[in-house]
């Protein structure tokens, strides 16, 4: 029995996973971001009142940014603010005197889908989960690929535009934290990204915001697809498990790929474990560590 830990920018989830199956799950929302150091201690505290560590084995760790699995370091941009500062990985380890893997969070997802999911007979495949940001990760030739400094993958990072001086990347223009902000600045009413999507074709403000939110996303599988060429994509994250979401972005990357003149080589599907691949891959990271 692992204890397994899914680290989000605006909630964190955990469970029991015993042969790839989750039991006890449960979830720690935040409401706003927070920063590292506020969350190892909520996390901590949460783990001693609703979890019994005398059970686990090992706890497996899914965290956002860029990760070094050895030392525990992550780094990077991230929605949990000063990341960097904690190394949860040490920290639970100390804590609990228990073997912790850690892993990016789209790597988990990646490692999942390729091992247990719907990337088991792709060669290449590009994974993205789409939460608070956009995160991403590459398998090529059947092998999730980290590069030379562990940043493969963090299609999130991409700039897309210079705005007064403001570095404007894709998880500010797919992330779903970014979609409820436009939705409060243009309507004044708080909204999830859930109900924003629940009034797609009712609601002119959330039919505005959810194109321009899938074309962003739609040009990026298309760029991305013309120098990795994967013949798979797959979308993880909450917004999965919407049918409008997967056929939305399936008819607008079809569109522009035809407006290109290049020929479609490429399956698009939602991740098997949809927001759950991220826990399933943390689980996975022992037997599968280079």
């Amino acid at each position: 029995m692992n204890l397994c830990i899914d680290i989000g920018g605006m909630s964190t989830k955990l469970c029991y996973i015993n042969k790839n199956v989750i039991s006890c799950k449960k979830i720690i929302n935040y409401k706003r971001l927070i920063t590292a150091e506020y969350l190892i201690k909520k996390l901590i505290n949460f783990i001693d009142k609703n979890y019994d560590m005398k059970i686990v084995n090992k706890i497996c760790l899914s965290i956002p940014g860029v990760v070094d699995n050895e030392s525990g370091i992550s780094k990077g941009l991230s929605a949990i603010k000063y990341l960097d500062k904690v190394n949860f990985k040490m920290d639970l380890q100390n804590k609990y005197k228990k073997k912790v893997f850690i892993e990016n969070d789209s790597k988990c997802a990646a490692l999942a889908e390729l091992k247990i999911g719907n990337a088991i007979n792709s060669t290449n495949c590009l994974v993205l989960v789409l939460g608070t940001g956009l995160g991403g990760a590459l398998i090529i030739n059947k092998k999730i690929y980290k590069g030379s400094n562990f940043t493969a993958g963090e299609l999130g990072c991409c700039l897309n535009n210079l705005d007064n001086n403001n570095f404007i990347n894709y998880s500010n223009l797919c992330g779903m934290y970014s979609l409820q902000e436009n939705y409060f600045r243009e309507t004044g009413f708080n909204k999830s990204g859930y109900e924003i999507y629940l009034n797609y074709n009712v609601d002119n403000y959330a039919y505005k915001l959810i194109n321009k939110q899938i074309y962003y996303l739609a040009k990026l599988i298309l760029n991305i697809s013309f120098i990795i060429d994967f013949d798979l994509v797959l979308i993880g994250g909450a917004v999965s498990l919407n049918k409008d979401f997967i056929n939305l972005l399936k008819e607008k990357v079809y569109n522009l790929l035809s407006k290109s003149g290049m020929i479609n080589k490429f399956f698009i599907n939602v991740c098997k474990h949809y927001n759950d691949s991220n826990l399933l891959g943390a689980n996975l990271l022992e037997d599968n560590y280079d």
